[in-house]
């Protein structure tokens, strides 16, 4: 199993993300709410994250790895103009 970079906490799962998190709505990242950073870096040159998603109870730590930049996790909610 891959280890994280940084506090080298083995994860269940790991995927080459260029743009976190992309594609929205992807299993891996989980469900809004329900996935929290722990770390994040850089390694070998590339970005990195170590992230826990809580599924059914449980926690799962995933890596994404290889992130050449990163967009904001939810869109901005943006209040309409009052009339």
């Amino acid at each position: 199993m891959r280890r994280c970079p940084q506090c080298k906490t083995e994860v269940n799962t790991s995927a080459v993300v260029e743009v976190w998190p992309e594609p929205a709505g992807w299993q891996f990242y989980g469900k809004p709410g329900q996935r929290f950073i722990r770390c994040r870096g850089q390694h070998g040159g590339r970005g990195f994250i170590h992230f826990i998603v809580t599924e059914d109870g449980r926690q799962h730590h995933r890596l994404a790895y290889g992130i050449e930049r990163e967009t904001t996790p939810e869109p901005t909610p943006v209040q309409e103009p009052l009339l």
